[in-house]
């Protein structure tokens, strides 16, 4: 009887660590999509520090503004689609996603992401499939492969004429009737944001097979208390 008892214990506490991990789970994707400026986001601490900054500081092009990680003063992203005429017969697309950043230091990080192929080629080249950064990939993977159009990748960098994967820096995108939605995710930051195409597109762009932009900036600007005005200097 003991060890029928410590079975359905085992079994139990295995169905509570699921649950837990499903709720989890939830709970990043669900800050990504509706309460960004919450996040707690230290990915870039190692340089370039500063404190989070609140949307309301943000300047942002193309889309709503986000809370953007700390240590990043501004993200852009361009979408393409590289695909023939004869692809577009077919309504077959060739995406494509540039993600360029500036970091508060001033260093500038340029990396893509592949799109053109299917869900299950995102396996391909991860490090640690134990990642949190994978668990939460695997939740949106499940959670959002139904939709439209629905593609997913690791980022790149060239690196002498090398294609080297990012690890923990991912994407996954899908259409929607009147936009393409971003789920960017950086560590365990989700960002989730929303492309409109052609908007703000610019006749260089256009010409480079883009089909939506999304830019965001930080403004820094002095802050001066008037407290400290009405100070007798000595």
């Amino acid at each position: 009887m003991k060890q029928k008892d410590d079975l359905i214990d085992r079994t139990t506490i295995n169905d509570f660590n699921y649950i837990e991990q499903q709720r989890t789970t939830e709970n990043y994707i669900n800050l990504g999509a509706d309460k960004p400026q919450q996040r707690n986001t230290t990915f870039f601490a190692s340089s370039g520090l500063r404190p989070p900054i609140d949307s309301n500081c943000s300047s942002s092009v193309g889309g709503d503004a986000i809370a953007l990680p700390d240590g990043v003063k501004s993200l852009k992203i361009d979408l393409f689609n590289n695909a023939t005429d004869e692809d577009l017969l077919f309504d077959k697309s060739k995406y494509k996603l540039h993600m360029g950043i500036i970091k508060a230091d001033g260093d500038k990080i340029s990396v893509n992401a592949s799109l053109s192929g299917p869900p299950r080629n995102y396996k391909r080249g991860i490090v640690n499939k134990n990642s949190e950064h994978y668990k939460l990939m695997e939740y949106i993977i499940e959670n959002y492969r139904h939709m439209e159009d629905f593609r997913v990748s690791k980022f790149y960098q060239n690196a002498n004429k090398q294609m080297i994967t990012i690890q923990d820096w991912s994407v996954a995108v899908w259409r929607t009737e009147q936009s393409y939605q971003v789920k960017l995710v950086m560590g365990t930051d989700v960002m989730s944001i929303g492309l409109t195409p052609g908007k703000g597109l610019t006749k260089k762009q256009r010409q480079k097979n883009c089909i939506a932009t999304w830019y965001q900036s930080v403004r820094n600007h002095p802050v001066i208390w008037g407290g400290d005005l009405l100070k007798s200097k000595k």
